[in-house]
């Protein structure tokens, strides 16, 4: 990567770092807090069920305001003051010695974690290369889960459960906040229905038949992921385990996913599906208090691919078109819901050996079934297709004489990308892209961008029928 792009990449994954930082370890802080006034089940359905709603209502509430106020959502100073209440509502949440207190601002705190999720993950996939997305997100996401690990180490363990513990939360935040002054605004795509005239198509009926098609295979995957890590902690419960040994090893499965995914999306797809393949084998393994550790060590490395998997699967959608962006943290929102949904019928999974490797046979079996057609759609048109666009875009700036500088900014001005954003994506001046535009417009001989995004369209679909 150059020096710019570099750096570019650090800062937004660097924030992106820390929230999962706060969010995985605020997490257990919360869970021993709910101990002084709940049974430790009480307290982990609370825990699993209701923060993990919270965190996708949180979502949600994101992807609408972002939808209708783009600019407020897409802010850095409406982020910077989430942070300053969220920092609030936690300190009160993890001080207070009233139980009703508590487990409202803890699932206060939860909407605004997923809120502010939002903002990263839509932020990072605003402003990081399509290709290094998953690089990003699993190397963000190791940090954060080795981090939590590291911190749990101090004060002989119990660093987690003690009131100290909120000062490293508070400069957590303040970190963050430092490193969001170098970061950029989220942009949006509301002018670009004024820029840009002709809309790009996002919701053929094709298109949407796709997006549907990977929601029912993201709800599949996050659900034998769930209920697999459900039969884990039983597992875990019989043979005592190391969770904490064994969590160490998420960071694994998230950085290779993450390597993978910059080498080929196709295959991420595929070591992900293989992955999923574990739970249905670790039913028929677990038992034997010998091999629990290293069911449990093993099942969290490959729930790291699923979590780069299940969150990079929303976010290239939304990095194809900034009228897509609302949409980047919805795969982790989903995710969200279908691992607190797990908490009602875990029970089934966990309490019948046999009936727990009938449902992952069955459920996996469906799995094959959907992945299979969504590998289709997916990967082998999909080469054509992208083969074909490059193609399109190369041949029109050849026919028009572009310069490479000039083709860059074309790129983005047919995806309805503003001039400011523009500029701030190549790192040019306002000036400099306006000059590029109006080369543009002089050698296709357009009078605005609308005619120009028309003459590129027509000129394709010519060449089509042709």
């Amino acid at each position: 990567m150059k020096a710019k792009s570099c750096k570019n990449f650090i800062i937004h994954t660097g924030i992106l770092a820390l929230q999962f930082l706060i969010c995985g370890s605020v997490y257990i802080s919360q869970i021993f807090h709910l101990y002084n006034f709940y049974s430790v089940n009480t307290a982990i359905i609370i825990a699993l069920r209701w923060n993990y709603l919270a965190q996708a209502f949180g979502m949600l509430i994101f992807i609408m305001l972002f939808l209708t106020v783009p600019k407020l959502a897409g802010n850095r100073i409406s982020f910077s003051l989430l942070m300053a209440v969220s920092t609030v509502v936690l300190i009160i949440s993890l001080l207070s010695n009233n139980s009703i207190i508590s487990v409202v601002l803890i699932i206060t705190y939860n909407v605004i974690i997923g809120l502010s999720s939002g903002y990263c993950l839509t932020m990072l996939t605003a402003h990081i290369s399509k290709r290094n997305l998953g690089i990003a997100f699993g190397i963000a996401y190791a940090f954060g889960s080795v981090g939590t690990y590291l911190i749990s180490l101090l004060d002989k363990g119990g660093f987690l459960q003690s009131r100290n513990v909120i000062i490293v939360y508070v400069l957590i935040n303040v970190i963050i906040l430092f490193i969001l002054y170098y970061s950029k605004d989220i942009p949006s795509a509301v002018s670009e229905k004024s820029l840009n005239g002709a809309k790009t198509v996002i919701y053929s009926r094709e298109k949407l038949q796709f997006y549907f098609l990977i929601i029912l295979l993201l709800i599949l995957v996050n659900t034998i992921s769930s209920l697999g890590g459900s039969y884990q902690v039983s597992v875990l419960d019989n043979a005592k385990a190391n969770i904490p040994f064994s969590r160490a090893f998420y960071a694994v499965g998230l950085t290779c996913a993450g390597l993978i995914s910059r080498k080929s999306r196709k295959y991420l797809a595929l070591t992900t599906f293989a992955s999923l393949s574990y739970p249905v084998v670790s039913v028929i393994l677990a038992g034997d208090a010998a091999v629990a550790t290293i069911l449990l060590t093993v099942s969290y490395i490959f729930l790291g691919f699923v979590s780069v998997y299940r969150s990079l699967s929303a976010m290239d959608i939304a990095a194809e078109n900034n009228s897509l962006l609302a949409y980047a943290c919805s795969g982790l929102m989903l995710s969200r819901i279908v691992e607190a949904s797990s908490t009602w019928y875990s029970n089934i999974v966990t309490t019948d050996k046999i009936l727990s490797s009938i449902i992952f046979t069955v459920l996996f079996a469906l799995l094959i079934f959907i992945f299979f057609m969504y590998f289709q759609k997916a990967y082998y048109p999909a080469v054509s297709y992208e083969t074909s666009k490059e193609d399109q875009l190369l041949s029109f700036s050849q026919r028009y004489n572009m310069t490479s500088r000039e083709k860059e900014v074309f790129q983005l001005l047919i995806k309805g990308t503003p001039n400011r954003e523009i500029a701030a994506l190549m790192y040019i001046t306002d000036n400099t892209v306006k000059f590029h535009v109006k080369n543009l417009l002089k050698k296709t001989n357009c009078l605005n961008r609308v005619d120009l995004v028309k003459l590129y369209d027509t000129e394709n679909n010519h060449d089509i029928n042709n």
